[in-house]
């Protein structure tokens, strides 16, 4: 096969796992599941950061993260109390989940890959809750604590501010750590194809 044939398939993939992307993040944005609602978008992440490499990892993280960004509680919450930060959190936070994700699988790469996919998979959620976690206590306490009526009660409101981004991450790696199987076997099956196409 062409190079130009290969080039035109990575293009495609990595077309599918973005439009897959946006719409996951569209539902999330303007069907909300509770507070914090969960990111069902970090799927399609792992899955092209295990293809492609740490880069498209990357690139479909950023877009997800600019989804965030325009959905209508990130303006509400966060964008009206410090719009530089809200930028750098959403962009980054799945931006570098992306990346991540793609070095954790590069050593398993011919190599165990049914582990390496799994352990990139669960890496998403956890990166990507873990940046959300030091911003909502660092940089976003005071308006996320006056949202839920809790402001002046310190420990009050960094207990109900871990319980909840706690459950959105419990759902997620849950999410994620189900569909590895599916994700790896996804990843087989179009590496196959691919293989096979590049022989004719």
């Amino acid at each position: 096969m062409s190079q130009t044939k290969k080039d035109i398939q990575r293009i495609t993939t990595v077309g599918i796992l973005l439009a897959v992307t946006v719409i996951f993040q569209f539902i999330n944005n303007y069907i909300p599941l509770g507070f914090l609602p969960f990111n069902l978008a970090l799927f399609p992440i792992a899955l092209g950061a295990i293809m492609y490499g740490p880069l498209i990892g990357l690139f479909l993280g950023v877009i997800d993260g600019a989804m965030i960004l325009a959905a209508p509680s990130t303006g509400a919450i966060f964008m009206s109390y410090n719009a530089p930060m809200t930028v750098i959190l959403c962009l980054g936070k799945t931006g570098i989940a992306g990346l991540v994700s793609g070095f954790i699988f590069m050593p398993f790469k011919g190599k165990k890959e049914l582990l390496g996919s799994i352990l990139a998979s669960v890496a998403v959620p956890i990166i990507n809750t873990g940046l959300f976690y030091l911003a909502a206590l660092y940089i976003f306490y005071e308006p996320i604590s006056s949202l839920l009526g809790v402001t002046g009660h310190a420990e009050l409101a960094v207990t109900m501010i871990v319980a909840m981004v706690g459950v959105n991450f419990l759902i997620e790696l849950g999410v994620n750590g189900a569909l590895s199987p599916v994700i790896y076997n996804l990843y087989r099956f179009i590496t196959k194809r691919q293989s096979v196409a590049n022989q004719e």
